[in-house]
């Protein structure tokens, strides 16, 4: 039998163009090379054949998240380093330079002020591979910055740096940034000119850039460059390993999901805590909103849970100070009773499912699943499709996830405007949305057969 789109209660999806991150251009990482992809607001399902690059897309969105939160030797380290992500040519020689841009907006509230203004940003970086020494080092990178109105020329503001020579970085400021600088961040013993603040801004650039991210250093200068950490913060590609999810974790994990899943107990022992206090909300940026709201946020973990088992009642994680370990709990409902079971017995797919929905709920602005169908039910398939779509398209939270499948389930379920095609040519990763959709989905209507379908026939093109 085949699964039909209407079993998914599938209907097409109004992609609304609001997501933060809109478009990547990547030259020199893994597969890609003059590589471009331009993202959706809600779900991005990347398709095509094992080797096609699939993976390599989901890495770089990884790796930007990396260079969000760490300086650059770490962030290639926490990639598998050099080896792993620059590209090689056909002798097997490693490529020295990774280029990338990211391009993309959204609603940014500047500290102390309470209004609210539009920011667009455009950032880009060479990342140089040295063949004597092996290090590594932001050869160039670029920041420009727009408010209220996108703009093609002439940014307000503008910041490039770059190498001029073996250990000395050059920055060139648009004419007038000093209107847009946070000026009460900036290193002086006394209100500063223009001037000063200009000098004061380039000496930071130029002592830092070569290992830093320009819109990591900039965050507390310059009005706006805040929302690109934002965007990138809590970027991560999840593959969950069922079993590493029920082991009992160290108590002083952080609280936050990991690309394997581990860190469950951590993000829910930490949700549960904010019930009564606000414990982590201070310290933990990435997670700051949903320990402000902890019991929606619990609540949607939960009802969630009960996709799977509908006789689960509450979760909760015990603190083993003895052995200082977290222990998650289910409450099951057995009808004449409950019973606590331990987390470390559920199931492959009820461990992968918890951890997923979590982490979708818990997530920031960007996150990527990869093949979600391993080790879950058909129908819960289906369910991932919605849960994420509901949270970014309905749930108000501007910022997108992209999932890789082989899966005919989760496709029938998927508005062709969400797929992106991928394949290999001459050896680089390309990728595009589908041309047909618009077939596609009046062919969808008039037979209820799924996108899935269309696509193993060979009709998305």
């Amino acid at each position: 039998m085949i699964a039909s789109a209407k079993s998914c209660s599938f209907v097409p999806v109004q992609i609304e163009e609001q997501a933060l991150l809109k478009s990547i251009s990547v030259s020199g990482f893994k597969s890609l090379e003059n590589f471009t992809l331009d993202f959706h607001k809600g779900l991005n399902v990347l398709i095509g054949p094992n080797g096609s690059g699939k993976t390599n897309v989901l890495s770089f969105i990884e790796f930007l998240g990396h260079l969000s939160r760490y300086q650059l030797l770490e962030a290639v380290s926490r990639s598998g380093g050099a080896g792993r992500i620059f590209r090689r040519d056909t002798s097997g020689a490693l490529g020295k330079s990774i280029n990338f841009i990211i391009r993309g907006d959204g609603s940014h509230q500047a500290y102390p002020r309470k209004k609210s203004i539009h920011v667009f940003y455009e950032y880009g970086a060479e990342i140089t591979l040295s063949g004597r020494s092996g290090s590594l080092a932001y050869s160039r990178q670029y920041l420009k910055l727009a408010f209220e109105e996108p703009v093609s020329a002439d940014w307000p503001v503008e910041i490039v740096v770059y190498a001029a020579g073996t250990d000395k970085m050059e920055a060139v400021l648009s004419k007038k940034i000093e209107e847009y600088l946070e000026e009460y961040y900036m290193p002086r013993p006394t209100k500063a000119n223009a001037a000063e603040l200009r000098v004061a801004l380039i000496d930071i650039l130029v002592r830092n850039s070569s290992a830093t991210t320009l819109f990591r250093l900039l965050t507390r200068y310059v009005q706006g460059s805040e929302l690109l950490v934002q965007d990138l913060f809590g970027a991560k590609s999840f593959n969950i390993s069922p079993s590493l999810v029920r082991r009992a974790e160290d108590i002083a994990n952080d609280p936050t999901i990991e690309e394997d899943g581990t860190g469950l107990a951590a993000v829910l022992f930490a949700l549960t805590r904010s019930r009564r206090e606000p414990y982590f909300d201070d310290f933990y940026y990435g997670l700051r909103p949903f320990f402000r709201a902890p019991e929606e946020t619990l609540s949607k973990v939960l009802g969630y849970s009960k996709i799977v088992n509908d006789a689960i009642q509450d979760i909760t994680v015990e603190p083993d100070t003895i052995e200082n370990q977290l222990r998650i709990f289910l409450k099951v409902d057995y009808g004449d009773g409950s019973l606590a079971l331990p987390f470390s017995l559920v199931s492959d797919g009820t461990a992968k499912w918890f951890t997923l929905v979590t982490a979708i709920v818990t997530s920031a602005a960007v996150f990527s699943i990869e093949e979600p169908e391993n080790f879950l039910h058909p129908l819960m398939q289906k369910q991932i499709v919605s849960i994420v779509r509901d949270t970014f398209l309905t749930g108000g939270r501007d910022g997108f996830a992209i999932m890789t499948t082989h899966s005919e389930t989760i496709l029938n379920c998927v508005d062709p405007d969400e797929m992106v095609l991928v394949h290999m040519e001459s050896g680089r990763t390309v990728a595009k949305r589908p041309t047909n959709s618009e077939d596609i989905r009046r062919e969808i209507h008039q037979t209820g057969f799924g996108a899935g379908y269309y696509y193993l026939a060979g009709a998305i093109e």
